[in-house]
């Protein structure tokens, strides 16, 4: 099912709200911002209350009254407010209400009215603590000025018109929106949406699907974005360093490198202990965390470009059908060959410097930096910078490409998202087949970047290098090492996407754009 923002009716949400603006305005809400003490009695009364709140509500909703809560009957309620009718959305939704982690999107879903009231109930102190963020004057009511202030503080401009929107869009009948009419909202949403996003997806829901609106992010979006990136390429390459080490002394043609990954490894450790395995790794992660931070950042902003620009011409032809825009894969493997590149041209230098240390230049990362800068100058920081952007921007476009087209084909097949060990094994064979196609290129920049060190031959330019490899090892010359490689970047790069996925999920990195893509 595409995604989808529709604007339905709220009338059938109303006698909720409206009942609940009777009673219980300042309650809890204002009991959990003063820290107030209740008695046992009262807590239970107040529990009791809630509970029958959440049932009222779950029966608004259940449009059949048939004490269950359909597939359907679940998307009007997401419908009613705005929000986004995609299947990963509800998938998230369902595995909240159900526990069911590896439901079908598709399949026929009956929620229950306790698992609904008990997934409500975990949600509360949520929901009452940013309400009590929004209602600086405690007083139980949200007004428009609150709102404003409140998205102000956290980075989003609004007008009065905005806040205005978004009170009507709740309640009609008032220019003030109780506890009760904001958690009706509130529990339609997935947790981690709640937790980070409650108040951003509450603004992205008051705006009608063909607005042409530009509306802001929250500032500290950009830092999840980066945070996750950098997190995940950081965590996954440390879980290989050992063989990355072996493996660039292999790939490098160095005289004083063992023929297998094994016999490698062992002589290291015999020689340089334990710590020794991970020698040169911290500029690894150095280098790794700005460039996975990069590269997914600049992956996901153009992206959302991309289909903000083909949504825009939709909405300018009345012939076209609204529809979410598709990104094809030429467009992904450009956007990722777009990203490899900034990633590339402002990191080099670390790979250069990684390289020389890795080879037995002494001294820390910032040392070897300086050394080469004063011996051999810009150039020599920039050594092999021609060939490694092409097989980075080669790598980059087809892994990107050939992981979203798995991702994808997925999707069709099982008709459901991915979990955890299902999106390692799609990475997995993604970057497997990245690799094949890329490793000639690859071994040739190790080889430019090598040069001049003990053992390493010195060619003229990277034509050099490839004929010179050619005639005196063959093709074979250039897939040297390759179960090392294998062993130490496709692990790296499944692990890269499965934390990625994880950590901009649970973080809910993008807010419930991220729904739409």
């Amino acid at each position: 099912m595409e995604s989808q923002r529709v604007r339905l009716n709220l009338s059938f949400l109303n006698p909720f709200l409206l009942r609940s603006s009777k009673h219980r305005i300042n309650s809890e809400p204002n009991a959990v911002k003063t820290g107030t003490k209740k008695s046992s009695m009262t807590t239970q009364e107040s529990t009791t209350s809630y509970e029958s709140d959440i049932e009222s509500l779950f029966n608004q909703l259940d449009r059949n009254g048939n004490g269950y809560l359909s597939r359907t009957e679940f998307q009007t309620a997401i419908q009613s407010v705005n929000l986004p009718n995609s299947d990963d959305f509800i998938a998230d939704l369902i595995t909240e209400y159900t526990h069911n982690h590896r439901q079908k999107s598709n399949s026929s879903v009956s929620i229950t009215k306790q698992q609904f009231i008990s997934s409500a109930i975990k949600k509360e102190r949520t929901i009452h603590k940013i309400f009590n963020k929004i209602d600086s004057n405690s007083n139980g009511f949200l007004t428009s000025d609150e709102i404003i202030s409140y998205l102000s503080n956290i980075g989003i401009s609004a007008t009065d018109q905005d806040a205005n929107r978004m009170i009507s869009m709740l309640n009609k009948s008032s220019q003030t929106l109780n506890y009760q009419q904001f958690r009706a909202f509130a529990v339609l949403l997935p947790h981690a949406q709640l937790k980070y996003n409650l108040v951003w997806a509450w603004f992205e829901a008051s705006f009608d699907a063909n607005s042409d609106r530009k509306r802001s992010t929250p500032k500290v979006e950009h830092l999840k974005q980066f945070l996750a990136g950098g997190l995940s390429g950081a965590f996954a390459r440390t879980l290989v360093a050992p063989v990355d080490r072996v493996v660039n002394q292999i790939m490098s043609g160095s005289s004083m490198a063992s023929s297998s990954v094994r016999h490698a490894i062992w002589k290291i450790y015999k020689s340089e202990g334990f710590l020794g395995l991970f020698r040169g790794n911290t500029v690894t992660v150095f280098k790794k965390f700005p460039q996975k931070a990069i590269e997914f950042a600049v992956y996901d902003k153009l992206t959302r470009i991309l289909i903000n620009t083909k949504r825009n011409s939709q909405e300018m032809d009345d012939s076209l059908e609204m529809e979410t825009p598709k990104v094809s894969n030429l467009e992904r493997f450009l956007i990722g060959s777009s990203s490899g590149a900034a990633s590339q041209s402002i990191l080099h230098a670390f790979d250069v410097a990684k390289m020389h240390q890795s080879m037995g230049k002494q001294g820390s990362i910032i040392a070897v930096m300086i050394e080469l800068a004063r011996t051999q100058g810009i150039r020599g920081m920039y050594r092999g910078y021609v060939p490694s952007l092409i097989d980075t921007v080669a790598g980059t476009g087809i892994g990107f490409m050939t992981y979203e087209a798995g991702m994808q084909m997925y999707r069709n097949m099982c008709k459901r998202r991915p979990n955890g060990i299902e999106v390692t094994g799609i990475a997995a064979v993604s970057s497997a087949f990245t690799l094949t196609c890329c490793m000639p290129l690859a071994a040739v920049v190790k080889r430019m970047v090598a040069q001049g060190q003990p053992g390493v031959a010195k060619y003229r330019n990277v034509f050099d290098c490839v004929a010179t490899v050619a005639r005196t090892e063959g093709v074979g010359g250039f897939y040297r090492g390759i179960l090392g490689v294998y062993l130490k970047i496709v692990p790296s790069i499944a692990f890269t996407f499965l934390l990625y996925d994880q950590i901009t999920r649970k973080w809910a990195v993008g807010g419930t754009r991220r729904y739409s893509k």
